[in-house]
């Protein structure tokens, strides 16, 4: 199964809820931004990959690597599919506030 680096994961998904939670203080755009890192984090966790931190390990003899993963989210277990669908919801959530906020700024 294709791996994604936990560390990415943790990025963009701290980068969402930050400009989630901007978003209610300084502007839509940020609501906007919100909704598009979401959305892609639900598809990557819908389309089967497995959120993991992965260690790659050379022993004194060069021919011998030892990868160790350890895995966060596993889409094995079904795990993956309501977190993604979990982050789904919140990308709809941002992304419906991005509009009807579009909406009344311009009925006013």
């Amino acid at each position: 199964m294709p791996i994604m680096e936990a560390g990415l994961f943790s990025i963009l998904l701290g980068i969402a809820f930050i400009f989630m939670l901007i978003s209610f203080k300084f502007g839509a755009l940020f609501k906007l931004f919100s909704a598009v890192v979401f959305f892609a984090l639900a598809v990557v966790l819908l389309a089967g990959f497995d959120v993991a931190f992965t260690t790659e390990t050379t022993t004194t003899n060069p021919s011998r690597t030892i990868t160790d993963v350890r895995f966060i989210v596993n889409s094995a277990d079904e795990q993956g599919n309501w977190l993604g669908w979990l982050f789904v919801g919140l990308g709809l959530f941002n992304g419906s506030l991005f509009f009807v906020e579009m909406i009344a700024m311009g009925n006013s």
